[in-house]
This record gives structure tokens, sequence and C-alpha cells, in this order.
């Protein structure tokens, strides 16, 4: 639960930040040509306060564009506890939180062995979105299949819906924040896994499949190693 409100609170600073940060560089600009008009206006000269409030309206919009960028409030929520964990002690977290309903029904692939040095609650939850959006797309027919498997240094958590699948172009909207297909939903779950994937030096990707849709969580092994 912890990870969970700390990884929506995230994405939703995530959003903010971004979109603030937008309008304090357009008020900047506003200024500087409002600025650079009033220098040509008699007043600029008569008046030495028209220099000192730009100069402060200036210094102040780059003071809240660099606390937006970098004050730890806005940067980082959660900070993860990296232990050495079972892929398939994660798999089994996740599939024991999800709350698709009744109708989902996951089936077990095969996971290869193999001990990561992650946030097991973090990782278990990014795991757990997408096992509930494959539910989603599979509708009341069809399963969800969970598995893993060794790539080279990295570890990959694999999830394979029966559902329409999805086109790249579909998939990289809705990986962004509050992008959704259900209404009332909060649109947060591919972008709270690619969010974990990136904190563990992974990616997040749709991959190849003959029916439905294939989704990688993949673990890099900077992210501490695997064993």
């Amino acid at each position: 639960m912890r990870a969970e409100q700390a990884c929506v609170a995230e994405e939703t600073f995530s959003v903010v930040r971004h979109d603030v940060r937008n309008k304090l560089a357009a008020a900047r600009q506003a200024a500087a040509y409002l600025e650079a008009k009033s220098r040509k206006m008699p007043t600029w000269g008569e008046d030495p306060r028209f220099e000192r409030f730009f100069a402060m309206i200036q210094s102040q919009l780059e003071l809240a564009e660099t606390m937006m960028a970098e004050h730890p409030a806005f940067h980082r929520v959660y900070a993860p506890n990296k232990v050495r964990t079972a892929t398939a002690a994660i798999i089994d977290a996740a599939c024991a939180a999800t709350s698709a309903g009744p109708a989902l029904v996951v089936s077990r692939g095969t996971v290869e062995p193999r001990d990561v040095l992650v946030d097991g609650p973090e990782v278990a939850l990014a795991l757990r979105c997408l096992i509930e959006n494959g539910a989603d797309a599979n509708g009341d027919l069809g399963e969800v299949t969970v598995s893993g498997r060794c790539m080279g240094d990295d570890y990959a958590f694999v999830v394979t819906d029966q559902g329409a699948g999805i086109s790249d172009e579909r998939f990289r909207a809705l990986v962004r924040p509050f992008e959704t297909t259900h209404e009332g939903a909060r649109g947060l779950g591919l972008s709270i896994a690619r969010r974990v994937a990136q904190r563990h030096d992974g990616v997040l990707r749709l991959a190849p499949t003959e029916r439905g849709a294939r989704v990688e969580l993949v673990i890099g092994a900077q992210a501490g190693g695997v064993e």
C-alpha cells in the first residue's frame, strides 16, 4: 500500500511539475517581451522601479522553476528499499494483490529462477498493474499469463493477455500518466510500471506476440545486479 500510494503521488507530481514549468516558461517569455517594449518608452528612464520590478519578476520565476525541478518534495516521494528477492516471490505477491475481480484468471508461464536486487513491493506493484491491464483487455474471456526470463544480466517479467492487442503508438500514449481507455479509471497503471522499471535501471516495453498484448517489465543489472 505504501509503495502504491507513493507511486501515485509521484506520477501526479510529475504531471503537475511538467505543466507548471511550462507555464512558468511562458510567463518568463511574456515578461521579457514586456521589458523589451518598456525599455523603449520614455517612462523607463523616468522611473527606476520599472527595471527593478522586471528584474524581480524574472528572478522569482527562475526561482520557482528551480524549485519545481529540483526540490525533493516534488522529485522523489518514495525511496526504494532494495533487497535480494526471488523472482517467483515477486510474481506471487503481484498475483495475490490483483483487484481485477473474480473473473480474472492468471496462469503461470515459465518463470526462470533468479534473485534480483530490487524493491520487492514496488516491482510487485508494477507487475500487478500490468496483470490488471491485461485483465481489462481480455474482458470476460481469456486469461492473463505471467512469466519471467533471464536476459543476460537483466531480467524480464512478462505479462501476456488474449485481448484485441495494441499498437506501438497506442501503447506509447497509454504509458503517459492519466491516459486511459476506461471511464472512471485513473490511467496510472502503465505509467507506474514504467517509472518502477526506470527506477530499477530497466524499461517497460511492448513485445511482439501472435495474440493479444505482451508487455515486458525489464529490471536492469545496473539496479544492483542479479544472481
